[in-house]
């Protein structure tokens, strides 16, 4: 169990990682978000021969991250570099801004390979997104992001979308079973990226899919 940290895990780069049983939460008693606070927060690293290594070949397993009710966190998972990443039975929550933010942080960065299965992503009305990919700007990342799964997830309870896709090279993504509900504007809003393939449930949004 880790508690209250700015940033309550922090991995960088390095391969073959495995975490299971893990509960990592923010009570803070502050008025609102700590600015770029994260409760897991996975980034690419530069070495010092000017080589970047991703994050490759991580999992996790069995694991709570949420913040209290009052979202202190900016963003409960923010990964921004990856090469093989699995989640498994997990659930995601109650943050400021997100409840997973991917978001290249340079140009050429590599997200690839993202891979949750059975994780509820749940923004309990004071997360405006569940799921948020970004960038910079439009046009920013030419880097690779492909090899995206969503298998029986659960997006739900978010102040605007419950998958907000707004990243352009996002290719290929896929989510399917589960549901996306009861998010108070879009269930999935798919403004950017392409070949989406979306096979779940949508109930009780304010409003349902948008066409990417």
């Amino acid at each position: 169990d880790i508690q209250d940290g700015f940033i309550g895990l922090q991995l960088q780069g390095g391969a073959g990682f495995y975490v299971t049983n893990i509960k990592i939460d923010n009570g803070r008693h502050t008025a609102g978000q700590v600015v770029n606070s994260r409760l897991l927060s996975i980034e690419e690293v530069e070495t010092t021969s000017g080589v970047y290594e991703y994050p490759s070949e991580f999992f996790f397993a069995n694991f709570n991250f949420r913040d209290t009710g009052n979202a202190h966190t900016q963003d409960a998972i923010r990964i921004t570099g990856s090469d093989g990443l699995f989640f498994t039975n997990g659930h995601v929550g109650f943050s400021f801004r997100s409840t997973l933010t991917v978001q290249p942080e340079r140009a050429s960065t590599s997200l690839n390979g993202l891979n949750f299965t059975n994780v509820h992503f749940d923004g309990n009305f004071q997360t405006p997104y569940g799921v948020f990919y970004t960038e910079a700007s439009l046009g920013f990342h030419t880097g690779a992001c492909f090899g995206h799964t969503y298998t029986g997830c659960q997006f739900s309870i978010c102040t605007n979308s419950g998958f907000y896709g707004d990243l352009d090279s996002c290719t290929g993504l896929s989510i399917s079973g589960g549901r996306v509900n009861s998010n108070s504007a879009w269930g999935a809003n798919l403004s950017r990226g392409n070949n989406y393939n979306i096979n779940t449930t949508f109930h009780s949004n304010g409003n349902n899919l948008a066409g990417s």
